[in-house]
């Protein structure tokens, strides 16, 4: 037994075919997750950008998500 710490070149495997998992995936998880996520995308999508093209960092854009759903003031955590 040998302790992985990244992805090594056994963890990758080529196939012409998809497996049943991704198959699954693409077929089942991805049409019942579609309408959640794009409501969520919608409403954080101008958090989303700003932190796209890196004017805010991760600890801003996270902690301006927590706020916008606890209906707090974006800008700053309150006392």
């Amino acid at each position: 037994m040998r302790e992985k710490t990244s992805l090594g070149f056994f963890d990758i495997r080529v196939s012409d075919y998809p497996t049943p998992q991704l198959e699954d995936f693409i077929s089942r998880i991805i049409p019942e997750e579609l309408p959640s996520a794009t409501e969520k995308f919608t409403e954080y999508k101008d958090l989303l950008a700003a932190y796209a093209f890196e004017e805010m960092g991760y600890t801003e854009f996270a902690a301006r998500i927590r706020r916008r759903q606890n209906g707090q003031n974006e800008d700053r955590d309150e006392e």
